[in-house]
């Protein structure tokens, strides 16, 4: 598991990509601070329990590439 207290959200979805071999883009979630956690596990479920707390959106583009953007 992966907990985090005020941490740039960059720097959650840098240890989510590291942990998935994905690259990660970050659109418009600048500045966004995550409190939470996330384990490894399904990659959604992982994406998915980072992105509802901050009413982000993601897309898995061909299990390469994550794609976070705003609702």
């Amino acid at each position: 598991e992966f907990y985090y207290d005020a941490r740039p959200v960059s720097e959650v979805f840098m240890e989510l990509g590291r942990q998935y071999e994905l690259e990660v883009e970050l659109d418009g979630v600048e500045g966004r601070l995550f409190t939470g956690y996330f384990y490894k596990g399904d990659i959604n479920l992982s994406l998915a329990m980072v992105c509802e707390p901050l009413n982000l959106s993601f897309v898995v583009l061909g299990g390469e590439k994550v794609i976070v953007t705003p609702k």
